[in-house]
């Protein structure tokens, strides 16, 4: 089934033309079930008038706005990221890689020396930092001054 909104055409799903017809029902039982009270009736017919419509169309506007975001391809970069080291080498989760210069470690007296060996990396939110455990407790090193093991 292709509905038309504007020049839009969308493809809609026999679930979502369901649900609409399931709530367009549901408040028609609902008429009838006061159609005894005529206050109630007029009452009910009042809000089925005020609410139905703009409620369906909304559900409809919903289905459409997540249905067009769904159909955009994200960006590679948003997905996944490309995590190199100093030598443009891909670095994976839990791979091992080598300090390539003498680290002053910030808040500390340490330094990390040059050829220490951090293994089982976690990749961070940045693609310039990975984390991982050298010296004896877990840090950020960014992969500017590292190379893959």
């Amino acid at each position: 089934m292709l509905l038309f909104l504007g020049d839009v055409g969308l493809e809609y799903s026999p679930i979502v033309i369901g649900l609409l017809l399931a709530l367009f029902f549901f408040w028609r039982w609902l008429l009838g079930r006061v159609a005894g009270s005529k206050l109630g009736q007029g009452i009910l017919a009042g809000i089925i008038t005020l609410f139905t419509l703009p409620s369906l169309l909304y559900v409809l506007y919903f289905v459409i706005s997540i249905s067009s975001l769904a159909s955009k391809s994200l960006p590679h970069t948003s997905l996944f990221m490309d995590v190199k080291d100093s030598n443009g080498t891909l670095l994976a989760e839990g791979d091992s890689v080598t300090l390539i210069k003498d680290l002053k470690v910030k808040g500390s007296s340490q330094t990390l020396k040059r050829g220490t060996l951090v293994k089982n990396i976690r990749l961070t939110n940045s693609p310039a930092e990975i984390e991982g455990r050298a010296g004896g407790s877990t840090m950020v090193l960014k992969t500017e001054f590292l190379k893959k093991a």
